[in-house]
């Protein structure tokens, strides 16, 4: 749906198909859903749409071997989606 709605694909994409957002939402049940989800604290992950806009506008940037900072990460899905992005030799 991300591919479709947001326009995102290639390695984008499968970075973000890599990585299971149900690992990082609190047990709500709507880890899938496309709206955030709370992840305790008063915090929310970010809604999948948002993740792929960022990762749309940051593609080009997020080659193997690059370098990625990701502040205020919050739950750390977008940290590991991005570290997939600049591969084992990125930082």
């Amino acid at each position: 749906r991300l591919s479709a709605s947001v326009g995102l694909q290639g390695r984008a994409l499968e970075a973000m198909r890599g990585v299971d957002r149900a690992e990082f939402a609190s047990g709500t049940g709507g880890a899938y859903d496309d709206a955030p989800q709370r992840i305790g604290h008063g915090a929310t992950i970010s809604a999948p749409h948002m993740h792929a806009m960022a990762l749309k506008l940051l593609a080009d940037r997020l080659q193997p071997g690059c370098r990625a900072l990701d502040v205020g990460s919050g739950s750390g899905y977008l940290c590991v989606v991005l570290a997939r992005m600049v591969g084992p030799s990125g930082r």
